[in-house]
C-alpha cells in the first residue's frame, strides 16, 4: 500500500464513492488493483486522484502507463494531477524500422477524467541508416541508429562502434550515444526522455560529432560516413505521442549532412539529411502511442489538461 492514500471509503448501503490518492511513482499500474490494495471493496463506485508530481509510467511498449480494467460495477473517475505516460519506442539499428511508442492509457472500460496536467503517449523510435559502396579497392559500409522516442526509448545501436543512448528516467533526458573510434563506422542515437514537455536531442553530424545527442522529449539519430564514400544518417526519435522520423543514405557520399532532431514537445522526430547530391530514404521512424486506447470506450474529460497522442 506504499504511495497510495485512502481518503474516504463509503460505510455499508452507503452510495459515496471511494476516493483513494496515488501518491508516489507507479509503473505499468493496473487502476483496480491499486484501488484494492487501497481498501477499496471492489463494488463502489471509485475515484482516484494522481497526486502531483507523481509518474504513472510504462517500462514497456506493450503495456500501457496506467491500464483500466472493466472492474469498476458502479463507474470510475481519475483526477490526474502529476504524469501518465506512455513508453518510447526504440530507434532503428542498421536499415530497421524504429519501434512504436506505446499507449499512456489502455481502457476496458469508460471513464471521467479531470486532467490537470499530462497525459502523453509514447514516441515512435527513428529509423536506421546502413549505406554501403563498393569499388576496385573493395566494399565500405557506413551505420547509423535512429533517436528513441521520448517516453524512455533507447537509441539505435548499430555495427562499428555505434550504442545508442539510454532513455531517460522519470524527469530526466536520454543519454548520448557514442560513435566508432577514428576509422570506426558507426553512430548510436541519443535516447528519448521523460521531461514533460521537453526538448529533442540534436541529431550526430557526418562532420563532428557524429552520435545522437539525448533528448528531454526525442532524441536525436546518428550520422556516419566512411572513406567519404557511404553515408548513413538516422531519423529523430518522436516526441510525445508523435512519430519518429525517416533515415536516408548515399553512395558515394560527397559532400555533409546530420542524423535527424529529436522532436520536441509532441512533434513528430526529423528525418535525416544528406547534402551534396540526391540521397535516397531507407527506414521509416515507429509511430506515436495513443494519449488514450477507448477500446470502443468512452473517455469524458471534465478538464483536458495537456494531451500528447490520439484518443481513439
Amino acid at each position: 500500500m506504499s504511495g497510495i492514500q485512502l481518503m474516504l471509503l463509503g460505510g455499508s448501503g452507503s452510495s459515496a464513492p471511494f476516493l483513494f490518492t496515488i501518491s508516489s511513482d507507479q509503473t505499468n499500474a493496473n487502476l483496480a488493483t491499486l484501488a484494492t490494495n487501497a481498501g477499496w471493496n471492489g463494488s463502489s463506485e471509485v475515484t482516484a486522484t494522481i497526486g502531483s508530481n507523481v509518474y504513472i509510467y510504462s517500462t514497456s511498449t506493450g503495456t500501457p502507463g496506467l491500464t483500466v480494467p472493466n472492474s469498476f460495477p458502479k463507474g470510475v473517475s481519475l483526477i490526474n494531477n502529476g504524469f501518465i505516460l506512455g513508453m518510447g519506442g526504440t530507434g532503428g539499428g542498421a536499415g530497421a524500422t524504429g519501434d512504436n511508442g506505446g499507449n499512456a492509457i489502455n481502457l476496458s472500460t469508460s471513464i471521467t477524467i479531470t486532467n490537470n496536467s499530462y497525459i502523453a503517449g509514447g514516441g515512435g523510435g527513428g529509423g536506421g541508416a546502413s549505406a554501403s559502396y563498393s569499388d576496385e579497392f573493395g566494399s565500405t559500409q557506413s551505420f547509423a541508429g535512429g533517436g528513441g522516442g521520448a517516453g524512455g526509448g533507447a537509441g539505435g545501436t548499430v555495427t562499428g562502434g555505434g550504442t545508442g543512448g539510454a532513455g531517460g528516467g522519470v524527469g530526466a533526458s536520454g543519454s548520448q550515444g557514442s560513435s566508432g573510434a577514428p576509422g570506426g563506422n558507426g553512430a548510436g542515437g541519443g535516447g528519448g526522455g521523460r521531461v514533460l514537455p521537453g526538448t529533442g536531442g540534436n541529431g550526430g553530424g557526418i562532420q563532428g560529432a557524429n552520435f545522437g545527442s539525448g533528448g528531454g522529449s526525442g532524441g536525436g539519430g546518428g550520422a556516419r560516413a566512411f572513406n567519404f564514400y557511404a553515408a548513413a544518417v538516422g531519423g529523430g526519435g518522436g516526441g510525445w505521442g508523435a512519430s519518429g522520423g525517416t533515415s536516408r543514405i548515399r553512395s558515394p557520399f560527397t559532400n555533409v549532412g546530420s542524423g535527424g532532431n529529436g522532436g520536441s514537445s509532441n512533434n513528430a522526430g526529423g528525418d535525416g539529411t544528406i547534402s551534396g547530391g540526391a540521397s535516397s530514404t531507407q527506414a521509416i521512424g515507429g509511430t506515436g502511442g495513443k494519449c488514450i486506447n477507448l477500446n470502443g470506450n468512452t473517455a469524458t474529460f471534465l478538464v483536458n489538461g495537456t494531451r500528447y497522442g490520439a484518443i481513439s
